[in-house]
């Protein structure tokens, strides 16, 4: 797993420039371009006028109309030019969305989460604070599909994700990392606090229900593992954070699978020897 690459950044005066006109309504967005540019044409008829030649005609009709042709042209093309920016700026946000999230469940994507796990987990390490990162994967997901049909499993997916969500605090981020697996990242949250966190997320997901063809209902449970970043784990730089993140997420997934075997909907923690900090 290696880092994406970041996005070109914007030129910071073009960024700039188009958050400020953005931030006017279109009136005062049309009014501003159009002001601009009726002063441009005065000042450059006032600096013919005074270094230049000057006027044969006389400088107030020269005046005039550098006064109103600008204002004629430059306000519809404002107008125009200002629809067409909000028009983008929105098709952006939609583009920066989908890009950041999972179409069926509106949770975070995995490529998301490797950035803001390195982000948390070098703050954490520089803080010397826990980090805890729980896998969680639903029950019998597939017999439900089976049983129920794929507008049923991806109903249940939806009904995980708003679970999972609601059950945790704003700042842990939420992921579907694939399938019927979700991810939990909790910054500042140790051993304990993650297993409280994952055993109310358990009961939320295990009271979820959705309605099936048939007029009934389905339901499923999750297995859970957790694994924790400690403070008093190695901080080796030669460890980078997507590395420790892997490993967290290794261990999560075995926990996961002990949690499966002892019997499903349950909570497990990871062994602490699987992660092997100090390993380079």
């Amino acid at each position: 797993m290696t880092p994406p690459a970041e996005p070109e950044p914007m030129d910071p005066l073009s960024r700039w420039l188009s958050a400020r006109l953005l931030r006017l309504p279109t009136w005062g967005g049309v009014m501003l371009v159009s002001g601009a540019s009726v002063a441009l044409t005065v000042g450059a008829v006032l600096m013919v006028h005074w270094l230049g030649p000057g006027y044969g005609d006389g400088l107030r009709r020269a005046l005039i109309m550098g006064s109103v042709m600008p204002l004629i042209v430059s306000a519809p093309v404002a107008r125009i030019v200002i629809g067409l920016l909000r028009a983008l700026e929105r098709e952006h946000e939609k583009a920066l969305l989908l890009a950041r999230t999972d179409p069926l469940t509106g949770l975070l994507n995995r490529r998301t989460l490797l950035v803001v796990a390195q982000r948390d987990i070098d703050l954490a390490r520089r803080a010397r604070r826990p980090l805890s990162v729980a896998l969680l994967d639903l029950d019998d997901f597939k017999s439900a599909n089976d049983r129920h049909g794929h507008a049923v499993g991806d109903a249940l997916l939806r009904a995980a994700a708003d679970s999972c969500t609601r059950a945790v605090r704003t700042s842990d981020a939420v992921v579907r990392w694939g399938g019927e697996e979700i991810v939990i990242l909790m910054p500042d949250t140790d051993e304990g606090g993650a297993r409280i966190a994952m055993e109310r997320v358990r009961k939320a997901l295990a009271a979820a229900r959705v309605p099936t063809p048939d007029g009934g209902q389905a339901g499923c449970t999750a297995s859970i593992g957790i694994a924790t970043l400690a403070p008093d784990d190695p901080p080796l730089p030669v460890l980078p954070a997507h590395t420790v993140f892997e490993r967290l997420v290794a261990a999560a997934d075995a926990a996961m699978y002990v949690a499966k075997r002892a019997g499903k909907d349950r909570v497990a923690i990871a062994d602490r020897s699987q992660l092997a900090f100090a390993a380079v």
